[in-house]
């Protein structure tokens, strides 16, 4: 079942909009006429950030980097970021690998950098 069809009057083959979706009114494929949104990201609300840390007993999750330390091919110390991770209000922690393939559960962030043989550091916060 094709979900798409030529818009009618329209030359470019990449043109298409949604038929036979039930609820969906047609629509270009092109992004014209997309405007941002007028409403502000919550995430940046200092009042919801108080609800959130009310909520979680007063204690916010934290982000945290895992960095490893390592020579190159000259014997210069080089730096990587091997993961990215949240300390979570309960102690736990969790991470997800710098190029986005691999997520790590733990007990603790210090746990998720002894066992990824890493140092950690704190991030914003």
């Amino acid at each position: 079942m094709s979900y798409h069809k030529r818009v009618e009057g329209r030359d470019d083959d990449r043109v298409e909009a949604e038929s036979s979706r039930p609820g969906r009114s047609e629509r270009s494929t092109r992004m014209e006429g997309v405007q941002e949104s007028e409403h502000a990201s919550v995430y940046h609300d200092p009042e919801m950030s108080a609800v959130v840390a009310e909520c979680c007993g007063g204690e916010m999750p934290r982000l945290f980097a895992l960095v490893r330390e390592f020579d190159d091919e000259n014997d210069q110390p080089v730096r990587e970021v091997v993961a990215y991770g949240i300390a979570l209000p309960n102690g736990g922690a969790a991470t997800v690998g710098a190029s986005g393939r691999q997520f790590g559960k733990w007990a603790s962030p210090d746990a998720a950098s002894l066992r990824m043989n890493s140092e950690l550091v704190w991030l914003a916060g």
